[in-house]
């Protein structure tokens, strides 16, 4: 699978066997084929749309060869790229080898999904090793020496990323594009922001928050591309509310794989009761086997004797006479029991796992002619339940004495946060856009606040693994806030807010560096960026498009001798204020900078606005900015 593209007919044929095993296992006797109530492309959809997450093979085994190319590519594997370069692209890059000559079954596989991924890699530039011509450094690399200027001027041409910055920085050199490539060009490329450290240049996976290029990340786009829209009415439609029970039967741990397929098959109307397996039979039964009546999933699980009796002496009661009626299925029905009623895990699982019951004492009585009675039914419920907690209890690991301590005051309060602060003198508010028009970053410096209580002499901060203030505490220094909002046409997702609040903060220490503030505090209510930042991994970003800003902000440290902590957004309403003022004002791009400085001693020179003189604004819009 990982060395061969299979052709769609053999992948077939071997999805035949594993459906055909799914519906009926493995009947020796029986030849004849199943009865699929559910298509394929249904079953392999995920969980939350309804399927059972099974894995479609034709989409694993190209995800398995697209992460074989993404291997060469990076040189995972330097023996097999080399040897491959050798044969097939030896004066070329990986990107640009043709699809001529003869071949291998693997180098063709490969060049066969080399196009998807062209699609959805580019580089990360840190140092800028990568090619210009024949990598993918920009959106435009592929047909980049379509933009070039037709007299170059530029001698010799430029042939890393690096060779497009001014000398000894990250900054990209506007002369040097604007002689040597169109506008559209010029406009793709200052678009990227490379991350200013001495690291090579990473191949990043776009789909992925992360950009970490996996056979998981790969698949979960691919299948993305692949989902199907159920209908709102018909045999394979479902509610929203009965999707929220399936999705809780997934969800709970404690419930047996068994139970939960069969949940599945009863929501999703795939249970071979007689009104619908006679839909499919030459010699069609549509009559229970206990009562003659019509038996589909409403009379099976709920209107029959049996079932009748078995919730009336249920715990809570359920008097099925109430329930609503349906032709097909009983999605209506588990709706109107498990919504009102609230059941806690315990009672739902005693719920599926009754209904379980109900369809094991139907096959019995009508394929052997053994009867069930409802008080065998609440035994075998019972007993099947205990043994599973049994067999869970035995199977868990022992809980240490360290596990099992008393909580300490600070996990006890684990939301407990910096507590609000008055107004402080001398503040410097700073208000900026980001130049794309999607990001709005706004930062608030001042002095050094005290709380009333519980001061540090030492000026240390309160911590706990996340980071987090959770008493009063002196702030040693400068304190920064800061926030960032998104456009109201854009949703807001957290791996993409926190890539904005790290904007906010690289500007934020920029400034605070050039102002020489130092033991600067920035107080940030990302969870997610506060804990990257404390972290050694420079890789566990919410989403690896914010390394530029975090690695600007890392840079800054030393100098700033900066620390950042996590506080309750409701107590971060300055930022976010002028977060959203910035979304508003963000609208109109003639906006023009008229910065204000009231602070009597500064009427000469200005600190804060001689330290945005020295602050490369590249990738920010500025919108206001005052001294008070």
């Amino acid at each position: 699978m990982s060395t061969i593209l299979f052709s769609k007919s053999f992948l077939h044929k071997i999805t035949t066997i594993i459906r055909k095993f799914w519906w009926t296992g493995i009947q020796e006797d029986n030849p004849t084929n199943p009865i699929p109530f559910r298509s394929w492309n249904d079953i392999c959809q995920s969980k939350d749309n309804g399927g059972l997450g099974i894995k479609d093979l034709e989409t694993v085994n190209k995800s398995l060869i697209i992460q074989a190319a993404y291997n060469i590519a990076t040189e995972k594997s330097p023996i097999l790229t080399s040897v491959l370069k050798s044969k097939y692209f030896s004066n070329k890059s990986f990107w640009t080898a043709n699809n001529n000559g003869p071949k291998s079954i693997f180098w063709s596989s490969i060049l066969q999904v080399k196009k998807e991924l062209h699609n959805n890699v580019i580089f990360q530039i840190q140092v800028g090793n990568s090619s210009i011509w024949s990598s993918p450094s920009c959106p435009i690399w592929e047909d980049i020496h379509n933009h070039l200027l037709l007299q170059v001027t530029t001698n010799p041409l430029p042939s890393k990323v690096s060779d497009l910055w001014m000398p000894h920085s990250h900054n990209w050199d506007n002369n040097l594009l604007i002689q040597t490539f169109d506008n559209t060009a010029v406009n793709e490329i200052i678009k990227l922001h490379p991350v200013p450290n001495t690291d090579q240049d990473i191949l990043r996976w776009k789909p992925a928050n992360n950009g970490t290029c996996t056979t998981k990340a790969i698949y979960n786009h691919l299948a993305s591309n692949q989902i199907i829209n159920l209908p709102s009415q018909g045999s394979r439609s479902i509610t929203p509310q009965t999707n929220q029970i399936l999705k809780r039967a997934w969800k709970m741990k404690n419930l047996p794989p068994i139970i939960k397929t069969f949940a599945w098959r009863l929501i999703r109307r795939a249970l071979p009761t007689a009104e619908r397996a006679s839909r499919y039979s030459t010699q069609p039964d549509y009559n229970c086997a206990a009562c003659g009546n019509i038996e589909n999933d409403a009379h099976l699980f709920f209107q029959c004797h049996l079932p009748r009796a078995v919730w009336f002496s249920s715990s809570p009661s359920v008097i099925t006479t109430n329930l609503p009626y349906e032709q097909d299925g009983v999605q209506l029905i588990l709706e109107q029991v498990v919504m009102p009623l609230n059941l806690d895990d315990s009672k739902f699982a005693t719920l599926l796992t009754t209904m379980w019951y109900i369809w094991k004492a139907r096959n019995e009585r009508k394929y052997l002619g053994k009867k069930w009675t409802p008080i065998q039914v609440h035994h075998a419920v019972v007993a099947f339940l205990f043994s599973q907690q049994h067999q869970q209890s035995h199977n868990s690991a022992p809980i240490s004495d360290e596990d099992q301590s008393t909580p300490t005051q600070h996990q006890t309060t684990g939301t407990n946060f910096l507590p609000s602060a008055g107004p402080t003198n001398n503040a410097t508010l700073l208000q900026v856009s980001s130049i794309q028009g999607s990001n709005h970053l706004q930062q608030v410096f001042g002095n050094t606040i005290a709380y009333p209580a519980s001061i540090h002499t030492e000026g240390q901060l309160p911590q706990t693994n996340s980071f987090r203030i959770t008493q009063p505490a002196l702030i040693e220094g400068i304190r920064c806030y800061t926030d960032a909002s998104t456009s109201p046409d854009q949703p807001t997702q957290s791996y993409r807010h926190a890539g904005i609040e790290a904007a906010a903060l690289a500007l934020a220490a920029t400034i605070a560096q050039a102002l020489h503030f130092p033991n600067v505090t920035f107080l940030s209510d990302s969870q997610q960026l506060v804990q990257a930042l404390n972290s050694n991994s420079q890789e566990n970003l919410p989403d690896w498009r914010a390394k530029p800003f975090t690695q600007i902000y890392r840079n800054s440290l030393p100098q700033i001798n900066g620390k950042i902590f996590k506080i309750l957004r409701s107590l971060n309403t300055t930022a976010d204020t002028l977060a959203r003022q910035a979304s508003l004002h963000n609208s109109s791009h003639n906006v023009s900078f008229q910065p204000v400085c009231s602070f009597g001693m500064h009427n000469h020179q200005c600190d804060l606005f001689q330290a945005l003189n020295h602050v490369n604004l590249q990738s920010f819009r500025l919108i206001a900015a005052c001294c008070c």
